[in-house]
């Protein structure tokens, strides 16, 4: 009768609840590329592009995520009344391996792949300016 009591105990701490999120957090960089990540998102700095993250970047048990942001290509020389400097509405999508993060870029309007990249944790990323 007894262990009747602690049954319900015992199905709640088998049963799955929330899980806490894992966020990307600190300094990632690879080639052509550097991102800093906060617990809100994040900035990116590109060869010829930058980029921002706009909410926090939350990994699934997988340490696969989907985050939106913006994407905005640059080019060399003066900027130009017409350029779009805050870019267009992009998905950045990926998966944490380790200490390391497969990153794919994805243009929101037209679905045009602009990328993938490999960059690892606190590495500093090796960015070539547009010139």
């Amino acid at each position: 009768m007894r262990a009747l009591l602690y049954l319900p105990i015992v199905v709640a701490m088998l049963l799955p609840g929330p899980m806490s999120q894992r966020k990307i957090n600190g300094l990632w960089g690879g080639q052509g590329i550097s991102m800093e990540a906060t617990d809100s998102g994040a900035t990116l700095d590109f060869d010829c592009a930058s980029g921002t993250i706009t909410e926090p970047i939350a990994l699934d048990s997988a340490g696969k995520f989907s985050a939106k942001g913006r994407f905005a290509r640059q080019h060399p020389g003066p900027t130009r009344e017409d350029d779009d400097n805050a870019g267009q509405p992009a998905i950045y999508s990926g998966v944490v391996d380790g200490e390391n993060l497969t990153l794919t870029i994805t243009l929101t309007k037209n679905s045009e792949k602009v990328g993938s990249f490999t960059l690892a944790h606190g590495k500093t990323g090796r960015i070539r300016r547009c010139g």
